[in-house]
């Protein structure tokens, strides 16, 4: 609301300021190799390693998306059932590395073919 100065930029009244949460969230000096999967990135220990908000897919502070737990457990109760009875693959036509255009919703610059193929071993004994 006012004209600030942090870390010595000067931020004038009434400006828009825009956290980029892509770049954030691919900086090879927080992220090792930040284009790999790998979700032992997000094990207690290694996110101790890096800096408070490196990671904010759902935004932070009073702003912050309402519905971030519930997205989270309803993705993984998905995920886990989903899993359970089928795999995705790269289909044909999708490149091997993707590309993304930023923007305020991530996009990738090619088409996304998947090829979804059933678990030889689908059915699941349940106790």
């Amino acid at each position: 609301m006012e004209t600030c100065v942090i870390k010595g930029v000067q931020f004038p009244a009434g400006v828009a300021v825009n956290i980029p949460a892509y770049a954030i969230h691919r900086d090879p000096d927080i992220w090792p190799e930040p284009e790999k999967f790998d979700p032992d990135r997000f094990l207690p220990e290694e996110a101790k390693k890096r800096p408070a908000f490196s990671y904010m897919p759902f935004g932070v502070g009073p702003r912050q998306c309402i519905g971030t737990r519930m997205a989270l457990l309803e993705l993984k109760i998905a995920l886990v059932t989903i899993l359970q009875k089928i795999k995705f693959e790269r289909g044909v036509g999708t490149t091997e590395k993707l590309e993304f255009n930023s923007g305020i919703i991530l996009r990738p610059r090619e088409h996304i073919y998947v090829k979804i193929a059933t678990r030889s071993h689908a059915t699941i004994n349940r106790a």
